[in-house]
């Protein structure tokens, strides 16, 4: 059985890859009244970039998040509906529309420790702890 390839319609699909660098502003959609929209920015990886992840020869695919390997002068601005905000991942790479890969960055997580031991209420507390 083959897997089917969600294609995304805002994306370019001129063959070149493009990364999404940046998500940010949700709006009212026209188009769509019942689903809002968001701005991805994205922007082409350079020629020999492209080359280089299609040669499949850099082993270490996470490279890929430098900000030199995309032409920063061709950045775009798209919109995309909300319900397809769980594919957009900022450094997330795309061609013609299609997802080929989510990970290229590197992505740290830690726990936050929010307690009475680890927290120090600041002048603008009032007695119960909430901002005055």
């Amino acid at each position: 059985m083959s897997a089917e390839l969600l294609k995304l319609s805002y994306f370019p699909d001129d063959g070149r890859i493009w990364r999404v660098e940046w998500v940010y502003d949700i709006r009212y959609n026209l188009a769509v009244p019942s689903e809002s929209v968001f701005v991805a920015a994205i922007a082409p990886l350079t020629k020999e970039a492209q080359q280089l992840y299609e040669s499949g020869i850099q082993e270490n695919i996470k490279q890929f998040y430098r900000a030199n390997l995309v032409e920063k002068d061709a950045l775009k601005e798209i919109e995309v509906g909300v319900g397809q905000s769980a594919l957009i991942d900022i450094g997330s790479l795309w061609k013609n529309g299609v997802l080929i890969n989510s990970n290229v960055g590197v992505k740290d997580t830690f726990d936050i420790v929010v307690d009475d031991a680890h927290c120090i209420p600041s002048a603008s507390c009032g007695p119960n702890g909430l901002i005055n």
